[in-house]
């Protein structure tokens, strides 16, 4: 394959090959350029294509995926390893692809996963975003910089001259907007949205933003089934375009059954029982009572401490904690 790069980053890379090749010229060193193609294996992010896709299946869970029409060369990144060691000691100098060289639709790889877990019922295709119109920039380097790990939508992104294109097999469509217009369109909020995406099921559902100067237009506006307003400050209304779609997404997410982030590390299913609460409650009485804190003639105070502490929802080994500390005040009082 002929190095034609299209990127400042790719142009970087053949850069980079073109002085490295300069360099071992005239002398008696070999120089092989291995081009890896999409790797996949054991270890890899969670995130990406097949790791996310096996463990969503192996859990019993959807996938929601683009429309699956993208073409990619994916490659175990044990074989990926075999064949760098093999052309490492070759006569093969020069780029040299690491890839099967037999390209398949994400649709493919998908159903060919799904099939391992019998599966083919969770793989809802078309849910996912993908469709960009007529963007100013195309998307480059710096486009998968600011993406972070999310490189895969912009793989899967796909660029269309216009929104009719876009929106032709779409069943519901949804326009968002910033200001009132004068076109007969019910406006909802995206919270209401959410529950009809998930209670309608439609197969095809498009999400429509304008641009950040002035937003759709009423044309493209009236080409959507419903529009979208997001209920803000009256007077700083518009919003970006990120944050807005970030706003409509987690409606979509708190509605729908997919499984989202969760990072707190306490558990209140372990609060601690009856018995453990009574018996450290009794444990701090004694205690409280023996350095004079509670007097025999005042047992209202007990019974608001008591109190304090039956509201908190302690777990058992917090309450150790606690039981630790009295039995440290006793030692201490002796």
């Amino acid at each position: 394959t002929p190095l034609l790069p299209k990127t400042l980053y790719s142009k970087a890379k053949v850069n980079t090959f073109n002085c490295l090749t300069n360099l071992v010229d005239n002398t008696t060193t070999s120089f092989l350029w291995c081009r890896l193609f999409y790797l996949f294996g054991e270890g890899e992010d969670p995130r990406r294509f097949y790791s996310f896709l096996n463990q969503t299946l192996k859990n019993g869970e959807a996938a929601n995926l683009t429309n699956g029409n993208q073409v990619r060369d994916f490659i175990d990144v044990k074989i990926a390893a075999k064949m760098i060691i093999k052309g490492t000691f070759s006569s093969t100098v020069g780029p040299a692809n690491i890839c099967t060289g037999k390209g398949k639709t994400i649709r493919k790889i998908a159903e060919e996963i799904a099939d391992i877990y019998g599966r083919r019922d969770l793989l809802n295709f078309g849910v996912r975003p993908d469709n960009l119109v007529d963007p100013k920039c195309k998307i480059n380097e710096i486009s998968y910089a600011m993406a972070s790990n999310a490189g895969d939508v912009l793989d899967n992104a796909k660029v269309f001259k216009n929104l009719s294109e876009v929106i032709d097999d779409c069943n519901y469509i949804i326009g968002a907007t910033a200001r009132q217009r004068d076109i007969p369109i019910e406006i909802i909020n995206p919270k209401e949205f959410a529950i009809k995406a998930k209670n309608r099921d439609y197969q095809n559902l498009a999400i429509v933003l304008g641009n950040e100067a002035r937003g759709l237009t009423n044309e493209q506006l009236s080409l959507c089934s419903v529009g979208l307003h997001i209920p803000s400050n009256k007077n700083y209304s518009s919003l970006n375009i990120a944050s807005s779609l970030q706003i409509i997404l987690y409606e979509i997410l708190f509605e729908s059954e997919n499984e989202a982030s969760y990072i707190n590390k306490i558990d209140r299913s372990e609060i601690a029982s009856y018995k453990v609460l009574n018996n450290f409650l009794q444990h701090m009485d004694k205690v409280l009572k023996d350095i004079n804190f509670i007097k025999d003639d005042r047992p209202m105070i007990s019974r608001k401490i008591n109190h304090i502490f039956k509201k908190a929802d302690l777990s058992e080994e917090e309450i150790n904690i606690l039981r630790g500390i009295l039995s440290a005040i006793e030692n201490h009082s002796q």
